[in-house]
């Protein structure tokens, strides 16, 4: 299965996400993540642009924030899942004052959940195709 975006933003860094799990993606059932990993993404982000200023504090709330969100069950399966959604997340640099860099970092997590869904139908667009042959 090839799961390809359409339109996203992230460039490179979700390139490299859907290459890598884009095909991995019928292993565990898809619907249950998404909207942890969203709610995972959101809430590092506000930790980084209310009260966290070093690097140190970023780690720190992102091994917390990890810590409690259904998400984490991945990295049984996936060992650089934990990394690689990091990474995302640490592609955006986060200002309260820049609107702007909030609305892409709000566009990097529909693209995320994008892939999601569309590895969720193509999936179902086989097992049609299977049951009906």
């Amino acid at each position: 299965m090839v799961v390809k975006i359409s339109t996203y933003v992230g460039g490179e860094d979700i390139d490299k996400f859907v290459e890598k799990y884009g095909e991995n993606l019928e292993t565990f059932d898809c619907l249950d993540y998404i909207a942890s990993l969203s709610a995972l993404l959101n809430l590092y982000r506000h930790y980084r642009i209310t009260n966290l200023h070093s690097e140190e504090a970023f780690e720190e709330a992102w091994e917390y924030v990890w810590l409690f969100t259904d998400i984490s069950i991945l990295s049984i399966d996936f060992p650089d899942f934990y990394d690689d959604v990091k990474r995302l997340a640490l592609s955006f640099e986060l200002s309260l004052k820049n609107l702007e860099e909030q609305s892409t970092f709000s566009s990097l997590l529909e693209a995320i959940e994008k892939i999601f869904f569309e590895a969720i139908e193509e999936l179902e667009r086989e097992a049609e195709e299977t049951d009906a042959a």
